[in-house]
């Protein structure tokens, strides 16, 4: 009898199951091509000794040699030792078999071509040991295109992209791969609430003619208005769970397709995550950061490194960054890169955070926007729940960073934002300084050769004496904080003193500390031009005590007070 090799099982053959794992132990039935019935194969070149049907496996996934009846199709199936199946291949003929040759030529390119082809290609890295199969080592890496997407801008490409986010977060640490396209969707997508997950696009960049955004667009296309964000990245809720970290999220553009859905990008609860972003024309705000209700562990967005390109002009009320949280957690200890065009309304609004370096942030307000503010740092009702801390490395822009404080301004704070420092800010380019309200405050300095000081912050005192009642009495006041110490400077207008006597009493912005009390100097310009002293005692003390050189209450009708000084605080 004429036998030849068998294309599918030559010399030591290695079988992997779709995992690429060895196929111990493994079964290779073999039939008549096309039917159920067993055909016999052979263990040499004589063909006098048949293989056993089906043919057992040995530990590695190994058979030494199968030879075929010359002239004879075959239909292999393999089942792994449990009996799973694994694969059936048809119209199987042997090597160089003169009968049959264009038959396994097509058997051979049938069988590759099909699902599961690439199983039974290996692959090896040269400096290693270990062997996978081609269909293992492909799936290490996901692409769009692998799910159907069309990505032409026009074609709703919803289930793909939906099942492609469901493949990333099913499979973390394995790169899913976005290409340059614009990929429209109808609804938001599955929330990235695992850790590990990435998802990686070639880039979006925003422009001012032509396209609005290019690269890599997700673009929502529901009609309506949504409520909600078009992507999420959230710890799931609760005591017994843990936060999401080690998300990267890069090189992806969001287009909110003119206000109608609320956010492109929700950060919740999420650490040590890379975030790079384009968005535009959000309804509320292209990107928001904050919090879970609960979690089992500390549930701040905390160690990002997040850069954001965003433009609101097109949706003019609404902002570019929102960073918020709650009484126990908030956006802290980021890294932030803003480059944000609004119309209306503030580029960046810190409603909860603290402690987060803005290496680079640029606010550029539209022609014709009304926005008065490129940043805002809230004050809040507690000194957990504000604005506080925040490292501005360089600012630039048409519109500058307001502080909010407690005694001036809408709305009005129990607790002021403070704490900031401003390293750089673009004056050369005519970016406003920092308006800063009583109660907040913020350190800054500019990029000329001499380093400019904080500025002069108003204040106005309350007014009282010791003994009796002012009649009427005004005061103003300015003061600077360096550090731990602020310097003051009052004046005090008596119209008519009334029955005030004793002590001239006035209140300070910030109370001083430490266990020795401070005393400042002035002067009562009119009408005697004596001197006089404030006292200001330790210990956590607002009020100061303002009397002649002599001790006499300096107070009169038409007096006109200065002091100045400074004091310590904390």
């Amino acid at each position: 009898m004429t036998v030849n090799l068998s294309a599918l099982a030559g010399a030591g053959q290695q079988f992997f199951d779709n995992n690429g794992v060895p196929l111990a132990g493994g079964l290779i039935y073999t039939y008549a091509a096309g039917t159920t019935t067993p055909q016999a194969t052979f263990t040499t070149s004589a063909g006098s000794i048949s293989h056993t049907n089906p043919i057992v496996l040995d530990s590695a996934g190994r058979v030494n040699e199968i030879w075929l009846t010359s002239g004879v199709t075959y239909k292999f199936i393999i089942r792994d030792s449990a009996g799973v199946l694994i694969g059936t291949f048809d119209n199987i003929v042997g090597v160089n078999d003169p009968t049959a040759s264009n038959v396994a030529l097509v058997a051979f390119q049938t069988l590759l071509a099909g699902s599961t082809g690439s199983s039974l290609v290996g692959f090896t890295q040269p400096t290693s040991n270990t062997t996978l199969t081609v269909q293992t080592k492909l799936r290490q890496y996901v692409n769009i295109s692998d799910f159907g997407a069309v990505g032409n801008g026009v074609a709703d490409d919803t289930a793909a992209m939906t099942t492609f986010f469901n493949s990333a977060i099913n499979n973390p640490g394995v790169p899913h791969r976005l290409n340059k396209a614009t990929y429209c969707i109808s609804s938001v997508m599955p929330t990235i609430n695992v850790s590990n997950v990435i998802i990686e696009g070639e880039g979006a960049d925003i422009h001012d003619v032509g396209s609005l955004i290019t690269g890599t667009v997700i673009k929502w296309i529901a009609s309506g208005s949504t409520v909600g964000p078009m992507i999420k990245i959230s710890a799931i809720s609760g005591v017994s769970n843990q936060r999401v970290s080690d998300v990267k999220f890069t090189g992806i553009g969001l287009n909110c397709n003119n206000g109608t859905i609320d956010y492109g990008l929700e950060i919740i609860s999420v650490r040590d995550s890379q975030i790079d972003v384009s968005i535009v024309n959000a309804g509320f705000a292209g990107m928001q950061t904050g919090v879970v209700a609960s979690l089992g562990e500390a549930k701040d967005v905390q160690r990002c490194k997040i850069r954001l390109l965003s433009r609101q002009i097109e949706t003019p009320a609404a902002f570019c960054l929102v960073c918020g949280g709650d009484a126990t957690a908030n956006t802290s200890l980021n890294e932030f890169w803003v480059d944000a065009q609004i119309t209306n309304t503030q580029a960046i609004y810190l409603v909860n955070s603290d402690n987060n370096d803005w290496y680079f942030v640029r606010a550029f307000r539209a022609s014709g926007g009304t926005a008065t503010e490129g940043i805002s740092c809230l004050g809040g009702a507690n000194s957990s729940e504000r604005s506080r801390g925040e490292r501005f490395w360089y600012y630039t822009g048409t519109v500058g960073i307001h502080v909010y404080g407690t005694s001036s301004g809408s709305p009005t704070y129990a607790v002021g934002s403070n704490g900031h420092s401003l390293f750089v800010l673009d004056t050369e380019n005519g970016t406003p300084s920092p308006t800063i309200e009583a109660g907040g405050d913020i350190s800054w300095r500019k990029d000329v050769s001499a380093m400019s000081d904080n500025p002069w912050i108003q204040y106005t005192p309350t007014l009282s004496a010791t003994s009796g009642t002012l009649t009427t009495a005004t005061a103003n006041m300015y003061y600077i904080r360096r550090g731990v110490v602020v310097y003051f400077k009052a004046q005090i207008i008596i119209t008519t003193n009334g029955s005030a006597s004793g002590a001239l009493l006035m209140t300070v912005p910030i109370a001083q500390v430490g266990s020795f009390g401070t005393i400042s100097t002035g002067l009562q310009r009119t009408p005697t031009g004596y001197t006089v002293y404030g006292w200001l005692d330790g210990g956590g003390t607002t009020t100061m005590s303002i009397k002649f050189y002599n001790d006499v209450y300096p107070g009169a009708n038409g007096a006109v007070i200065e002091v100045t000084g400074l004091y310590e605080v904390t």
